[in-house]
């Protein structure tokens, strides 16, 4: 409806609308995709920010009994919203990220009309407001600084134009009888020899309940509670206690060790019988940050730890949501793919519960920004700071207890907005970001370390020697792969942000009919870009498709689209692998990077590691093998040769082999060394590969004395067993594009079940970067190299129940690939696999 043109339900009927179906949770984006059969033209999103829209429900349910309260619980609406209950109003709400709970007891009938008008935001946003003292190119209207509502949809050039409008966390009608929770949470914390649970929680008891009592259980341990009434007027009782658990086991990071968690319940024994408060599974652990030198470090449990990562995005950009299913396909990937953090950035949403739950679950930390950025918001006005206040207290409320809430961080990239803006420092930060936060996180989630902003410290906020940086001197500042060293990193919350070429079933996909890649508008409309520079990410992959290959990116889309492409997705799989290598040797001074970011919101070569329907990319492959808990990288040293580098996070000593070969061609091997290595548990070491060769081969190419004695190296780490536990491959010069027949790859396959394939694929001579395509399949390693004469076996598992397997492999240095041969195509599944 055009803003205003009913100011009622009443108003509104007269106007006779006509009314769709709606799915709730969701959007009015979810509503207009329901309606086209699933899918949605995210090009061509109308502009839903611009008129009013009105749900409507009608429930059928029984009067309240005599003692019961009927609730009506909202846990977000987007975002300027009012509420009706037949014909009364009861809610009016403008922040899309608060919770609500309406006593509606006593408008409740045999039939219950509830109506909800969400207002334009495109109005409101015009209307007269104070201007900002600073304006940012990131988002499309400088007064969304007023209004508590995602960035997604509203920042061209980094999302498609889905504005959030509707309903989109869940709508609830609950019945209560004996007592109602009103505030408070359970709160786990550790030092180092103790473990405890402190509750704090304020019930107010219905009708003629009494309180008699209280205990808390954490797993097989309990203790008593006290119980208080404070204020006699509104009834309302305050338990509270601390729970002492000797016998639990710590929480760690995936990467570090187990995830043990204890399901937490308060009891309550009332004149009616006893009632239960679930308060989920809690972990223990203790969490510090260490910013001694200028720096900053996370360390769990006394240990610190490297963080590695991406930056969050959204499963879906159309409803904000997601089936617990998809996040835990989601997760799953980031941690097989040694992620140990994830960053939920103030571009974005507050994530659902499923998704800290998972996270506690598999071992994933959580950097949580307050979702504010790179905006002058009204600090000074006191309507926006009390909203604020509330926001920051339920958002504390909710994610207190997980142990997987590393961080807590003000803003994303406020200060370095201004910064670079040239702006006076004190304005910088304003006291939303330097007093409300802090002091409420001190109160609401007690230790967990919390940063002001993201970038924060330094001369100035973007300097990456000191504190938290956003890094992106090996990226879009073009720089040399050394810059990564060079520039004295220290923990890098957004960084590696490349164009990602997906796979070619999406590039297919989103450009059909034989259509080409990279000048197609489609496709150019999906890369993304910051508003106002003249070039855009693909830019910044064609920059290091330069520098790794020796090629010219004009020249071969010319020449061979497809052949760009491969190279493409090689290039910043490899860039992103070599630089989380390089930060995790001994003696770097980074503690953290989190890669800028994990999936796409929509098809194309965006930002992310994982494509839009969360199929991995080559860049995900490239830092899966870098982010493992035990991995191997090399690092060229000049004069002094390549080191090889072992990162061991497992807390027993690694003791392994370390074989280092040089080849020479695509057969000949020129020297095969090994060596035995002892790594510290949650250590790493460095070891010369000249040490591991014995005599001088110049491995690095750095004297150039003729011609280079070899073209590659390639460092393998082995346990005792001989099983491989981490590779990388070392190029001496300009890497060869050249392609040659004589490879000589087979890959064969076999039904392990119903929905997982095993893939054995061999070469004689050595194959570069070999793309394994498995059709509705995902495979557990890709763009992998293959020693001459050696193998690689890959699990391969269904993206969909019923999936049909088919494979083809093709390495980068072939001009042809080979199809996978399946040996028993029916075991298991009882149908041909392929």
């Amino acid at each position: 409806m055009p803003p205003g043109s009913a100011d009622t339900p009443l108003t509104l009927d007269a106007l006779t609308p006509a009314w769709r179906p709606a799915v709730v949770p969701g959007t009015v984006a979810t509503m207009l995709r329901q309606e086209n059969g699933g899918e949605l033209d995210l090009e061509r999103v109308p502009d839903l920010d611009a008129v009013d829209w009105w749900y409507r429900c009608h429930a059928s349910a029984e009067l309240p009994a005599a003692g019961e309260r009927v609730v009506l619980c909202f846990d977000g609406l987007a975002t300027l919203a009012d509420v009706w209950v037949n014909g009364s109003p009861v809610l009016n709400s403008e922040n899309m990220f608060i919770r609500h709970e309406v006593d509606i007891t006593g408008l409740v009938g045999v039939d219950t009309d509830i109506v909800i008008r969400f207002r334009s935001l495109r109005a409101a946003l015009d209307s007269r407001r104070p201007r900002p003292r600073w304006r940012t190119k990131l988002v499309e209207h400088q007064q969304l600084r007023w209004h508590r509502t995602t960035l997604l949809g509203r920042m061209p050039g980094w999302s498609p134009p889905v504005r959030a409008v509707g309903p989109w966390r869940a709508v609830r009608l609950e019945r209560r009888t004996l007592c109602e929770i009103v505030a408070g949470d359970l709160v786990p914390s550790s030092d180092a020899t103790t473990n405890v649970v402190r509750a704090a929680v304020t019930v107010r008891p219905i009708g003629s309940t009494t309180i008699r009592g209280a205990t808390l259980v954490v797993g097989d341990q309990r203790v008593a509670l006290t119980v208080s009434s404070p204020d006699g007027l509104s009834g309302d009782v305050v338990i509270s206690g601390t729970l002492t658990h000797p016998m639990a086991e710590r929480w760690w990071p995936h990467t570090h060790g187990a995830q043990p968690r204890y399901d937490a319940r308060v009891v309550v024994q009332t004149s009616g019988g006893d009632t239960e408060i679930g308060f989920g599974a809690i972990g223990f652990r203790q969490i510090s940050a260490d910013r001694s030198n200028d720096g900053f470090a996370v360390a769990i449990n006394g240990t610190p730890v490297f963080c590695r990562g991406a930056c969050w995005t959204t499963p879906d950009v159309v409803s904000l949501s997601a089936p617990a299913s998809t996040y835990r396909a989601l997760l799953v990937l980031a941690r097989d793919a040694g992620m140990n953090m994830i960053r939920v950035g103030g571009t974005m949403v507050y994530e659902s519960d499923a998704f800290y739950d998972l996270c506690d679950e598999l071992g994933i930390l959580v950097w949580q920004d307050f979702m504010f950025a790179n905006m002058d918001y009204p600090a000074a006005d006191s309507a926006f700071a009390t909203a604020v206040g509330r926001e920051v207290d339920d958002v504390l409320a909710r994610l207190s207890r997980h142990p997987s809430l590393a961080v807590l961080c003000g803003n994303s990239e406020v200060e370095q907005q201004t910064a670079m803006l040239g702006m006076d420092r004190e304005l910088w930060t304003n006291s939303i970001f330097s007093e409300l936060l802090p002091s409420a996180c001190a109160v609401g989630a007690s230790g967990i370390p919390y940063l002001p902003s993201s970038p924060t410290g330094g001369v100035l906020p973007f300097h990456v020697d000191v504190g938290v940086s956003h890094y992106f001197g090996v990226g879009a500042y073009l720089r040399p792969l050394d810059d990564a060293r060079r520039s004295n990193v220290r923990f890098t919350s957004e960084c590696l942000g490349f164009s990602n070429v997906p796979e070619p079933a999406m590039v297919d996909a989103l450009l059909p009919n034989g259509e080409s890649a990279f000048h197609h508008p489609r496709w150019k409309a999906r890369v993304p870009r910051d508003h106002g520079p003249g070039w855009d990410f693909e830019d910044v992959r064609d920059h290091y498709l330069v520098e790794l290959f020796g090629v010219d990116p004009m020249r071969l889309r010319y020449a061979d689209i497809q052949r760009y492409l491969a190279l493409s997705r090689i290039v910043t799989a490899e860039v992103m692998a070599r630089t989380i290598g390089e930060w995790r040797r001994a003696g770097s001074t980074c503690r953290g990077a989190i890669v800028w970011f994990f999936q796409d919101l929509w098809a194309g070569a965006g930002w992310g590691v994982v494509d839009s329907t969360g199929r991995p990319k080559a860049a995900y492959y490239g830092l899966k093998r870098a982010m493992q808990p035990v991995a191997v990288a090399i690092t060229d040293e000049g004069a002094n040769g390549l080191y090889a580098h072992v990162a061991n996070d497992r807390s027993d000593e690694l003791h392994a082999v370390l074989d280092v070969a040089m080849l020479r061609g695509a057969s000949t091997i020129v020297v095969s060394k090994s060596t035995r290595i002892v790594v510290p548990g949650r250590g790493s070491s460095s070891i010369a590969v000249d040490d591991v060769v014995g005599g001088f081969h110049d491995s690095a190419y750095a004297f150039r004395f003729g011609p280079p004695g070899h073209d590659a190296v390639i460092v393998t780490l082995r346990d005792h067993s001989g099983a491989v536990l981490s590779e990388a491959v070392q190029f001496t010069a300009t890497r060869s594009t050249a392609r040659t027949d004589d490879v000589s790859v087979s890959a064969h396959a076999r039904q392990l079940s119903a929905e997982v394939v095993e893939i054995v694929v061999k070469a004689s001579r050595f194959a570069d970067s070999v793309a394994i395509d498995c059709g509705d399949y995902i495979a557990d390693d890709n763009y992998f190299h293959i020693a001459p004469g050696t193998e690689r076996t890959v699990i391969a598992r269904a993206a969909r129940s019923g999936a049909k397997f088919t494979g083809f492999v093709q390495p980068l240095n072939s001009h042809d690939g080979v199809r996978i041969v399946m040996s028993n195509a029916d075991v298991a599944s009882g149908a041909p696999a392929g």
